[in-house]
């Protein structure tokens, strides 16, 4: 899984890269087979849309199951990781983002890197995003959308949010904006739309197995799902070990920010194949 010198630099120009069908439909079977479980357990790693009882995301699968474990350790995933970060790594968050049929909610316009900055203390951006497609991804189904290069742009200024957050959130801890739909820090006007006006936007449709590598500062977002088929996606969030958190008080759940920081290594896991070639 090693990148070639071509998709480096159309990671660098673009801050995203896509494999496409990088995992084999078998694997995903296995991973999607596991998931009604996750879904239906209760706990604050598993995150409600706002209507209380449609999962909109479940946090840190590899702390529970053994299978999502070893994907964060597979070749597919963690050698690109690896390379482009040029360090040993290590799974700063894992979610699943559920985009369920008809209900799935928008994810507003916004950088990820802000958030590990302001609420963990993150040092630097020595950290990346590996995307792992369980359902294909269409237009139709909510699939992401990005601004292309905006990630060269580094932090984009954006004041919190100072919304109150509906109503099924209201008892949550603080974090709870970070996760909604009604996200803390967003891109807002006119920024964006200088920035859709001077580089575009682009859907990222791709098939089940794909694998998309973004830039923690590539501008995304996605609308709701109004099609009839769910759209998840896993985000495994692998960061430099050497640049460790350093929160300022007291620190996120470790469903969000892990606290075990140890290299990871490449696993053999059967259930979930070979990976393909890079290039």
């Amino acid at each position: 899984m090693k990148l070639t010198p071509s998709q480096l630099d159309a990671y660098d120009r673009q801050g995203w890269l896509l494999l496409p069908a990088a995992l084999p439909g078998a694997a995903i079977d296995h991973l999607n087979a596991a998931l009604p479980r996750l879904f239906d357990g209760a706990g604050p790693w598993r995150v409600l849309e706002v209507d209380g009882t449609t999962v909109r995301s479940v946090y840190g699968c590899h702390f529970v199951d053994d299978l999502f474990r070893n994907l964060t350790c597979h070749p597919a995933l963690l050698a690109p990781a690896m390379q482009l970060l040029d360090a040993d790594v290590y799974v700063y968050q894992l979610k699943v983002n559920a985009k369920r049929a008809r209900t799935g909610d928008r994810w507003d316009w916004h950088q990820d890197l802000v958030y590990w900055l302001e609420e963990d203390g993150l040092p630097g951006d020595r950290i990346l995003n590996v995307a792992l497609f369980l359902d294909d991804a269409t237009e139709e189904n909510g699939a992401m959308q990005v601004i292309p290069g905006s990630h060269k742009l580094g932090v984009i200024e954006s004041a919190p949010s100072a919304e109150e957050p509906a109503a099924p959130y209201r008892d949550s801890p603080k974090w709870i904006v970070d996760l909604i739909a009604d996200i803390k820090y967003r891109v807002g006007e006119p920024t964006l739309s200088r920035l859709i006006a001077e580089h575009g936007v682009e859907p990222l449709a791709a098939p089940r197995g794909s694998v998309l590598l973004f830039h923690p500062n590539l501008v995304h977002a996605s609308p709701p799902n109004l099609s009839a088929r769910d759209r998840k996606l896993l985000i495994a969030t692998y960061n430099d070990t050497r640049n460790l958190p350093r929160p300022a008080g007291e620190p996120r759940p470790e469903f969000l920010v892990s606290r075990d920081h140890r290299a990871l290594r490449a696993v053999d896991d059967p259930r979930l194949g070979e990976a393909q070639r890079a290039g």
